[in-house]
Formats: C-alpha cells, structure tokens, sequence
C-alpha cells in the first residue's frame, strides 16, 4: 500500500512539474512575454525548480523575449543581464544541451536572442568608446558565437566567430586590459587569421602578442608567436627581428646572447638589423657584466662586435652605419693607445724630472744609467703601442672610407646619417694628420697623408 501511494506522488509531481512549464510555453507560443515571465518567475521562486533544466532554460529564454521585443524592453530594462546569467547557470546544470536540443518550442532561440543584442550592446559601446562597456558586450557575445561554433548550431563549420572574438580583444586593449586582450587576439593567432571584416588587415594583433609575451618575459610563447609572424607577415622581417633582438638585450645574459648570435649566425637566419644589435651589445657591455669580465673576455667580445658589424655591412653594403661601426671601434682602440703613448712621454717627463742631484760621479753615473734603462722601457713600450696604432688606423681608414663613399652618394641624407658623415670626415682627418706626422722624413708619405688630411679636414661641418 506504501508502494502505491509513493508512486502515485511521484507521478502527481512529475505532471504537475509538466503543466506549469506548458503554461510557460503557451503563454510564450502566443507572444504574450509578460504573462509568460509571471509563470516562469512563479516557479524559479520554488527551490523544488530552481536546478531544473527546463526551468532554467526557460527562465533564460523568456527574459531574452521580453529584451528583444522592443514594445516590452523599457519595461525590462535588465531582461538582457537576467537571460546571460539564467542561461549560465543552465550551461552549468546541464552542459550537454539536452533540454535545448530536443525542444522544438523554444528552441535556440535564446542564443540568437544572447547573440544578436550582446553584439549590438558592444557596437553601440565600441563606437562611443565606452571600452569597458564594449568588452563586457563583445565578450558574451564571443562565448555564445564559442557555443554556436563548437556544436555548429548554425551549419557554417565555422571554427573561431572571427568578429566577436577579435572585437572584444581590441575593446580589452583600449581598456588597458592587456592580459584579456591578448586571450582574445592567441585564438585568433592560433587560427593564423591575417584578416577580419570590419578590421581589415590584423598584424597588429601579432605584434601586440610578441610585445605582450615580452614584457611577460615568457619565451615560450614569444618565441611562438615572433614564428607566427614571421611566417604570415614575411615582408615585416625587419621588424620581427628587432623585437628578437630587443628580448635578447632585456633578458639573456651576455654568454646567453653570445650563444644565441653564434647558433644564428652559423644557421645564416640573422637579419642586418640582428646584425647591428648583436653587435652594440656585444660593444656596449652593461657595466655589471663589464666588471666580472678579464681583458681577454673583454677583448673576445670586441671583436665579436665588430665581426657582427662587418656581417651586417656584408649583408647590405649600402648600410653605411654598419661600416661607420667598425671604423669606430678601431677609431676607439686608436684613441686609447694614443693616450696610453702620451702617458708614457709624460712618465718619460717625470723620469728625467725626478732623477736626483748627485755630485758624486759614481753616484751620478749609477743615476743617470737608471733613469736611462727606465726611459728606454718606456720607449720601447711606445714602440710597441705605435706599433698597434698603425693597425687600428689602418682598419679604422678603411671602413670610415667606405662609410665616406656610401653617404656620400646618398642625395637625401637622414639625421642620424648626417651625424654620422660629420664625425667620418673629423675621424678620418684625425687618422690622416696622424699618420702624416709618423711620416716626416718621408716626403712622399708626408705629402700623400697630408692632402688626404686637408681633404676631410675641410669637409668639417659639411653635414651639420
């Protein structure tokens, strides 16, 4: 008897469960939103309904009804905000779409009612620039067009809702909301998608994902998305690689970043760019790594800064720049010896200066031998300095020519071009005026460096 009586509860609840909901559809059947929303208010009220699917699909579905009928809307301001959060919790209660799928009544129809006025919410916001406003909108309007393309609800096979996803990216990054952004702009990325009606054409996306990876200081992903770009934007090479090299100067080490230029250099991927970069940092060590360094370190990484400006100039030999580099370098090692040998004339000044007064001959000849063993050290060193200065000049002459004879032909020439042609003709004139006062009783070497001299000497100025 116990048995009966519980089933035929069951059964009464069931049926009763089944009634209410049918006076939902009917009432919704003939367009009458509000009498359906009292229905469906009624029994989201009772605990008993308020997890069932039905229930909860339909609640979402009625409020989005009386949000998209326009009649109905200013009474129901809020219908959009309550059919997104009915609806969520229906996804979370029954992911499967079960109630959804078997419905002829309703139907889908709440997905189109999400998607279409969420969209048009995000247009309106976007084109006021409303930023936070406009990201909320296009981003639940991206999670349902996610929806519509994962089951392909509307049979286009599409795999990514282009515009929604790449809209709320765009809003999230003028609401300074990088990290969402860039959730938005790695789907579209992992698609490779390089275009987007509305936007045209998307390569900033990409280098928003390479600077934004940067400053995250993930390589992984920076490495993943610099290859990205390289391959959908080939033409753009140049500018890849500087973001490359700009990691490199924030984040390796400097045996980091040399182990890095030699396996690029040997692989021949290394632009002119990357060239020049490698190279200034190889020139310009940061001073807490200068000081743990010995002179042989120090000297190793000299020359492979100028190895890497020579690759450069290789690679392009109208790149006066890179040619201007590596006259400086050995502009600059010139310099230091030319003070290291003007020292030693002065310590030979400070020798005889400071050699004492002796009256006593043996004393006097004990003094003046050491003063002289200690001058012709210093002599010597100086010819050895001299020696070493001939080469610099030598090197340094020939690249600050070359760099002479690129900007030179060039009729237009950019600021920093200019700059760097007036300090090439006052290098050159320094290196020539040098090396004619090496060459005096050698007339014809005095006469060939002084006219060199004169020439670069009298372009001074030119380029200002």
């Amino acid at each position: 008897m116990k048995r009966i009586l519980l089933g035929a509860l069951m059964i009464a609840a069931v049926s009763v469960n089944a009634q209410d909901t049918k006076k939902v559809s009917s009432a919704y059947l003939l367009k009458r939103y509000a009498e359906a929303k009292t229905e469906v208010d009624r029994l989201m009220a009772d605990p008993k309904f308020q997890s069932k699917p039905e229930v909860v699909y339909w609640h979402s579905t009625v409020y989005g009804a009386l949000y998209d009928e326009e009649t109905l809307r200013p009474q129901y301001p809020n219908a959009l905000e309550v059919a997104y959060q009915s609806f969520n919790k229906y996804v979370q209660i029954e992911p499967s779409f079960k109630t959804m799928n078997e419905s002829s009544i309703p139907g889908k129809a709440i997905i189109d009612f999400l998607y279409r006025n969420n969209l048009k919410h995000g247009i309106a916001s976007f084109d006021t620039k409303s930023w936070d406003s406009a990201y909320k909108y296009f981003s639940r309007a991206s999670e349902i067009g996610d929806l519509i393309s994962k089951f392909d609800w509307r049979g286009n096979k599409q795999p990514i809702d282009t515009t929604t996803v790449l809209f709320s990216g765009f809003a999230a990054q003028n609401a300074k909301k990088n990290d969402d952004a860039a959730k938005f702009y790695t789907r579209l990325a992992d698609f490779k998608i390089t275009n987007a009606a509305g936007a045209g054409d998307l390569k900033d996306i990409y280098e928003f994902l390479v600077y934004y990876y940067m400053n995250k200081k993930d390589q992984a992903n920076f490495d993943k998305y610099i290859g990205v770009a390289n391959d959908l934007y080939p033409g753009d090479r140049d500018k890849w690689a500087d973001y490359e090299s700009e990691y490199t100067e924030k984040y390796m080490s400097l045996a980091e970043k040399a182990a890095a230029y030699d396996k690029a250099d040997a692989a021949g991927t290394l632009t002119v760019s990357q060239y020049m970069a490698y190279g200034a940092m190889f020139y310009n060590i940061k001073e807490e790594e200068r000081e743990k360094l010995d002179s042989a370190q120090l000297d190793m990484y000299r020359k492979k800064a100028e190895e890497a400006f020579v690759k450069a100039y290789g690679k392009d030999n109208n790149n006066g720049l890179a040619a201007y580099n590596v006259g400086l370098l050995n502009y600059n090692d010139w310099v230091a010896l030319d003070e290291e040998y003007e020292g030693n004339i002065r310590k030979i000044g400070e020798i005889n200066k400071n050699k004492p007064v002796e009256k006593d001959p043996k004393k006097k000849a004990a003094a003046d031998a050491k003063a002289k063993k200690d001058i012709d050290a210093v002599k010597a060193a100086n010819v050895a300095v001299e020696k070493k200065q001939h080469g610099y000049a030598e090197k340094g002459i020939q690249w600050l020519e070359i760099t002479y004879k690129v900007l030179s032909a060039k009729s237009n020439l950019e600021r920093m071009e200019k700059q760097v042609a007036g300090k090439t003709v006052d290098y050159l004139a320094n290196f020539y005026g040098w090396k004619r006062d090496k060459s005096k009783g050698n007339a014809a070497e005095y006469d060939k460096y002084d006219a060199l001299y004169k020439k670069y000497d009298a372009l001074h100025g030119k380029f200002n």
